[in-house]
């Protein structure tokens, strides 16, 4: 395909390893969404060649290696290496090294798909004898062995996915949480991969969405040389990401005994100040200490911070969340319950419609009939019809921040301004395993108390990137800060 002027113009080479679906658009509000950063749901484009049929274009090439990750992607929501990158549920690896749920992704998304091809199928017959035929490549043993055994699975998994058709029979009579067919008995190791994925398809919100034969068949396949629990952590983020839900993770059992043993000083302390000399200010951050001592601490400080700044004839409160990136909602709802007020604050929905309340009533925040955090004034309480309530939020409002927002919606005099919040407006459930580690699981959908279901983005009353002024203008003119 001449083009006028071909001659004066520079040829050039196209990176196609992984544009089969085209760019990555996020569909949830990121501080810096990082697009080309590790995108999901990508896939493999053309496979790389140099009949390309245009002049200039010299050839298609895979530059970027499937499978390796960009580095520790966090979308703008914390530092590198520590922050859990929402779109994949886990700490990205670092910058060149191997992303086997990536890699997966690509082989999945390929586009055009990868060929089914009778040489592969004898190929894969031969894997452990003389060579692995992959359409135009033919990879020999010897280096088949020198490579990490994770890449050499996803070789297999290509070719098992998309070559070769499926590895196993489909079940006949078997039920839908096992596979077919598994060896017997299993294994240490595999019997805890089938317990946790037990676990995610029984109870995960988006359950309905997931193909689970081929889930759970992908997932012993990963790890079929599985010896400890911790051989298969990679499977079970597979089945989690496999969700769709943004907000299910795992923890190892020392990243959850971390948790469990936190402090309020593990995390940022709320903060309050006087403005215009009539108006409180308070701000709550991210909070996930699990200890029930702990939990009250956090909520007294809150609570103090109100009862403080009320003695200074405060007549109207801005509430700022738009930090607060999550973790425990209890506590933060037990400390902001004088302002709250008392009474159904919002709704769990699970995957089968089944609802369940959170409450706050006497100093105390509820999930059905269990108390879960409680203040020491549990009398203090400020009357919602006569005291305006301003709520921040933004993009990083997110998860228990997110809930915690959500209590305020129905108040009356309340308004909300900010921007969008992050997204995560679903519940999790923990599961803790065997080992210790811990399966978060998002298993419902959050309503307010007025009955509206989010599942996505809380959106303010007033959209603005001035919320604390325009909060604070807003609050002068209600009636309780004219008097």
């Amino acid at each position: 395909m001449p083009y006028p002027g071909d001659a004066g113009l520079k040829k050039f080479v196209i990176d196609t390893s992984r544009n089969g679906q085209g760019p990555w658009t996020p569909t949830t509000s990121y501080p810096d969404p990082q697009d080309w950063c590790n995108p999901p749901d990508r896939g493999l484009g053309v496979w790389p060649t140099a009949n390309t049929g245009i002049a200039l274009l010299d050839a298609y090439l895979w530059v970027k290696i499937p499978g390796e990750s960009d580095g520790e992607c966090t979308r703008g929501r914390g530092p590198g290496g520590t922050t859990v990158d929402p779109e994949w549920g886990l700490i990205d690896p670092a910058a060149g090294q191997w992303f086997p749920k990536m890699a997966l992704d690509l082989v999945h998304n390929a586009n055009p798909p990868l060929a089914r091809r009778v040489l592969c199928c004898i190929g894969l017959a031969k894997v452990y004898n003389k060579s692995i035929l992959l359409t135009d490549f033919t990879i020999k043993e010897s280096i088949m062995k020198k490579l990490p055994r994770v890449i050499r699975v996803i070789f297999l998994l290509a070719f098992f996915i998309t070559a070769c058709g499926p590895v196993t029979p489909a079940p006949t009579q078997a039920p839908a949480s096992t596979i077919a067919p598994l060896p017997t008995p299993l294994s240490d190791a595999q019997q805890y991969l089938s317990d946790a994925l037990d676990i995610i398809q029984n109870n995960a919100l988006n359950t309905d969405k997931v193909n689970w034969p081929k889930v759970r068949t992908i997932a012993f396949m990963f790890e079929n040389n599985a010896k400890t629990p911790a051989d298969t952590y990679d499977s079970i983020r597979f089945a989690l990401q496999q969700l769709g839900d943004h907000h299910s993770s795992f923890m190892t059992p020392d990243a959850a005994n971390q948790m469990n043993n936190s402090t309020i000083y593990n995390y940022p302390q709320p903060q309050g100040k006087l403005l215009e000399n009539k108006i409180g200010y308070v701000a709550v951050f991210e909070f996930n200490a699990q200890l029930e001592d702990e939990a009250n601490k956090y909520a007294d400080k809150i609570q103090s911070i109100i009862i403080e700044l009320d003695m200074q004839s405060v007549c109207g409160w801005i509430v700022d969340l738009r930090d607060d990136l999550g973790g425990n909602m209890y506590p933060m709802i037990a400390g902001l319950g004088a302002l709250i007020g008392e009474g159904e604050l919002g709704l769990f929905k699970d995957a089968k419609g089944n609802n369940s309340t959170w409450y706050y009533r006497n100093g105390q925040s509820w999930f059905g009939n269990v108390p879960l955090a409680k203040v020491s004034h549990p009398e203090f309480l400020l009357d919602p019809d006569e005291t305006p309530v301003a709520v921040l939020i933004g993009p990083q409002t997110a998860s228990s921040g997110e809930a915690t927002a959500i209590s305020f919606r129905g108040r009356p005099n309340t308004y909300f301004f900010g921007k969008p919040s992050y997204g995560l407006t679903t519940g999790n459930d923990s599961f803790t395993l065997s080992d210790g580690a811990i399966i978060i699981l998002t298993t419902v959908v959050e309503l307010d108390r007025t009955g509206q279901e989010y599942g996505g983005s809380i959106i303010p009353d007033v959209v603005t990137s001035n919320p604390e002024s325009e909060a604070t203008d807003w609050l002068l003119t209600q009636p309780a800060c004219k008097k």
